[in-house]
């Protein structure tokens, strides 16, 4: 009884020592961040958003989520519901991304840097990342705006090559008349 009792007496005390190391290694877990499309407008019911957007989108692909978004940079024009936007997160080739969408409305993506490669899109921009890491790439039509962004999904060493693969698809299917 006597060989037991330090070897007790050593548990007893190490779990009061560690214990609370233990809670705040626990506490200190970082909460998840929430999906881009969550952080970017009012995730809403595809029907509802739809019902509430005062254009026809583009569709990309079958949604997983659709947000409803702010109007896009429509200076003198307070706050109309017409020139509010429409976001869809869907899932393509493995990586789930965001395309946002607003009608025109005088706004410009101009103050970003040109962004070549996509001949159907002739109006393109950078609009988040490097020329050598796009992360964001923007486009504008005559009558709406489109942002493309991956949902942090990005592969490290991708370099924005599976988003511009994206963007090429989005634009064989419409998206850039």
């Amino acid at each position: 009884m006597r060989r037991l009792t330090p070897a007790f007496v050593l548990a007893v005390a190490s779990a009061i020592i560690f214990a609370p190391a233990a809670i705040r290694a626990q506490e200190a877990t970082p909460t998840p961040t929430p999906p881009l499309i969550e952080r970017i407008g009012l995730v809403v019911p595809e029907v509802d958003a739809l019902q509430r957007t005062p254009f026809r989108p583009f569709l990309p692909a079958k949604p997983i989520e659709t947000a409803l978004l702010a109007p896009f940079h429509t200076v003198g024009q307070g706050d109309n519901p017409a020139n509010y936007g429409i976001a869809f997160a869907y899932i393509e080739q493995g990586h789930t991304f965001v395309l946002r969408q607003w009608p025109r409305a005088n706004g410009s993506l101009a103050t970003f840097t040109p962004l070549p490669g996509e001949p159907a899109c002739k109006d393109s921009y950078l609009t988040l990342g490097a020329i050598r890491d796009v992360q964001g790439v923007g486009w504008q039509t005559a009558r709406y705006i489109f942002v493309l962004q991956h949902d942090d999904t990005k592969l490290p060493h991708d370099r924005g090559r599976s988003l511009k693969a994206e963007w090429h698809r989005l634009a064989l299917r419409g998206a850039c008349r």
